[in-house]
């Protein structure tokens, strides 16, 4: 029995506060025993190879991000009207921009579209999308964890990320949406 004064219960009798430390105990225990065995990232999945754990540490962005025909692609100079469409179609909401060397150059949301359209809706419709896009978008690299990309995601509260391209190298693989990775299950 761990060292303990008193319990929280008024009467001293129902065992709270001695329950919580020997939980405390236990956890600290079971961290030292994984320290000290250096128990990895790959052994956790052996143990845990369903369920939210499982999927925590196995589960990579590949396995659910969106690829080939089901990316929203659009070029610099397709003028907003025309990239609607495929922002519609793709329901993905964004597109990603992609210039001529097939390296991707910016992203347009959905939220850049609301903001773009309270200016004067009917002159943006005419814009080119190198003059709307974001170019200092944020990406991942193919291979990463699902759970780290949604950290990722969610790194600043100010400026809540939906979407993601994924990255091989500088090339355009896929896109990853924060609604596949917490339906996956990672969360």
């Amino acid at each position: 029995m761990l060292p303990l004064s008193k319990e929280l219960c008024p009467f001293d009798l129902a065992p709270t506060t001695s329950t919580a430390i020997q939980l405390i105990f236990g956890d600290v225990l079971s961290v030292a025993l994984m320290k000290g065995k250096e128990f990895g990232l790959d052994d956790y999945a052996l143990n845990h190879p369903a369920g939210s754990i499982g999927k925590k540490v196995t589960l990579k962005v590949d396995d659910i991000m969106l690829k080939g025909e089901r990316l929203p692609i659009c070029r610099p100079n397709d003028r907003l009207r025309d990239a609607l469409v495929t922002l519609t179609n793709k329901q993905c909401g964004c597109v990603l921009i992609m210039g001529s060397d097939e390296k991707i150059q910016g992203i347009f949301t959905d939220g850049d579209l609301r903001r773009a359209l309270q200016n004067d809706a009917a002159a943006m419709l005419e814009k080119e999308m190198k003059d709307l896009m974001t170019s200092t978008f944020i990406s991942t690299q193919k291979g990463i964890l699902s759970w780290e990309v949604l950290r990722k995601m969610q790194e600043n509260p100010n400026r809540r990320i939906m979407m993601m391209p994924i990255l091989d190298k500088e090339n355009l693989v896929g896109l990853v949406r924060m609604h596949d990775i917490v339906k996956a299950g990672i969360n």
